[in-house]
């Protein structure tokens, strides 16, 4: 009798596959700068060092809301121009967005602005 041996060659079992949705989150695109005027600027100045903070929050429908606090230093023409950069902002949301807040920073007289996203508790 005349055996034939085949080589056995070993292959590794397919990984199980699966495919998870695509990551579509609330995307802010932020104007570059906030635009205060020189009258403003020396308001602010006289009660702080260069920069204020104001919370914003986006929901995925594109409302968008700012707390800017009542204090001297923001003076109605500054408001105007945070309310302003807040309204300019561009929103798109996607399939599995939430909700974002945003601690936003602005230098005084430049305008010049950070944004720090907070996270949800938990």
């Amino acid at each position: 009798m005349l055996f034939f041996t085949h080589p056995v060659v070993a292959q590794a079992s397919p990984a199980p596959s699966f495919t998870s949705p695509a990551r579509q989150p609330l995307t802010v695109s932020w104007p570059s700068n906030i635009a205060i005027s020189p009258a403003s600027a020396a308001n602010f100045e006289r009660s702080n060092q260069g920069s204020g903070t104001i919370l914003v929050t986006i929901k995925c429908n594109g409302t968008k809301n700012a707390i800017i606090p009542p204090t001297p230093d923001i003076d109605g023409d500054l408001k105007a121009a945070l309310m302003r950069f807040v309204s300019d902002a561009k929103v798109a949301a996607g399939a599995s967005c939430r909700d974002q807040t945003f601690i936003v920073h602005f230098e005084v007289p430049s305008g010049n602005m950070t944004e720090t996203e907070l996270q949800p508790p938990g």
